[in-house]
């Protein structure tokens, strides 16, 4: 998945690409961007071309010099962000039971869980085996601009759960936010390349849909 923003697009899946948008050209056709990328398995800088042909909502992306590929890579189509969120919002599943919302994400489930009305928590439950044979969990959770927040994870077989704090702050932050990223502290604090893979990073696509149902949740 690419998410395409002013000034930056964004690649989800493996290597968490990030591009910055260097300079714009027009053409005949559309437009050329010249972009500069990095990514989180190979840090060195690849700069290449992001071209748009056509109107939104329709327009045809292409990029040229991806890393080592130096052919020109099809794009799916753009859609509008709102429209983007609406359609990932029917991906959580909400629990009024259980004041839970999941989504599948990866190799885990995501659940956010409203704890005594006043807490918020964050459960992983793992179908990797990556949390097995693990005794402590210290991690550092991240949220688009949100400040780190380090927080030791109660782990279960299979599940950890991870405190994230006061429900109405972090529902706040959680719902604005476009990603979400967990690291061990060790892996956020040393090492470069692969060193740094974080446990997941994922899009908060429909995370607007899934903190207004909590907030409403008792």
């Amino acid at each position: 998945m690419q998410l395409l923003f002013a000034g930056q697009l964004r690649s989800y899946g493996e290597g968490e690409e990030w591009c910055d948008f260097d300079d714009f050209r027009r053409t005949s056709s559309g437009t050329e961007i010249d972009i500069t990328c990095r990514n989180s398995i190979n840090p060195d800088v690849s700069r290449g071309t992001l071209e748009i042909t056509g109107a939104l909502p329709n327009a045809f992306f292409r990029r040229y010099g991806r890393w080592w590929n130096e052919a020109p890579e099809p794009m799916t189509r753009c859609i509008t962000l709102s429209g983007l969120m609406e359609h990932f919002g029917a991906a959580w599943q909400l629990d009024s039971s259980k004041c839970t919302a999941t989504a599948r994400i990866q190799t885990f489930d995501l659940i956010f869980a409203r704890r005594d009305g006043a807490r918020l928590d964050l459960i992983l439950l793992d179908r990797s085996g990556s949390l097995d044979g693990k005794s402590a969990l210290p991690l550092v959770v991240f949220a688009d601009d949100m400040k780190p927040l380090e927080v030791d994870a109660r782990l279960q077989p299979g599940v950890a759960t991870v405190p994230l704090g006061d429900f109405a702050e972090m529902a706040t932050i959680l719902s604005e936010s476009m990603f979400l990223s967990v690291w061990e502290q060790e892996m956020a604090n040393k090492g470069s390349g692969t060193y740094r893979m974080p446990i997941f990073h994922v899009p908060l696509l429909g995370s607007t849909r899934a903190m207004a149902f909590l907030s409403n949740c008792r």
